[in-house]
């Protein structure tokens, strides 16, 4: 991790960060609007003789809105691999961030980064579930909630790391 630190500088994840980003919510509006029951107006306009109506009961999931079907409709693994992916990304484009609160030197606010990036990373999580909740996805959320915690301690073990050597090179 030390070295993609150093060759990975915040403003490139940054970056990466927001071109994954716009892909994925390009490719999640299309699936999302593939799932969405057609307007009455549309069906006038293009001759489509199904109503509203049968467009629901033809949807296996029909207490579910079309987002979390959406959602559900992508295969776990690579819900999975979008998580490690965004996560990783957030952390690595906030890496100023994370060094101006290591330089405060205080256990209170290291404990509020731990906290507050664990937090994200297992809002993601359920997110990606579709915020269902199930003994599965309480499973993997609490997974998400551990991996999250790990690798934003060793994240930050290694930007400390960094300042030390910083501080003791420049005396």
């Amino acid at each position: 991790m030390g070295s993609v630190l150093r060759l990975f500088r915040a403003r490139y994840a940054l970056t990466v960060l927001l071109l994954f980003g716009a892909l994925q919510a390009y490719s999640f509006a299309r699936l999302v609007s593939d799932r969405l029951p057609a307007l009455p107006v549309l069906s006038l306009l293009w001759g489509d003789e199904r109503s509203s109506n049968d467009v629901k009961s033809a949807d296996p999931d029909t207490n579910m809105g079309p987002v979390a079907a959406a959602v559900t409709a992508t295969h776990p693994l690579l819900r999975g691999i979008y998580w490690v992916i965004v996560y990783g990304l957030v952390c690595f484009a906030s890496v100023p961030l994370i060094k101006r609160i290591l330089a405060h030197e205080s256990n209170v606010l290291n404990g509020i980064l731990i906290l507050a990036y664990t937090c994200t990373g297992g809002l993601m999580a359920f997110a990606l579930m579709a915020f269902r909740f199930t003994w599965v996805t309480g499973i993997v959320g609490i997974l998400a909630f551990v991996c999250a915690a790990a690798g934003i301690i060793r994240l930050a073990g290694e930007l400390e790391q960094f300042r030390v050597e910083d501080m003791i090179g420049s005396r």
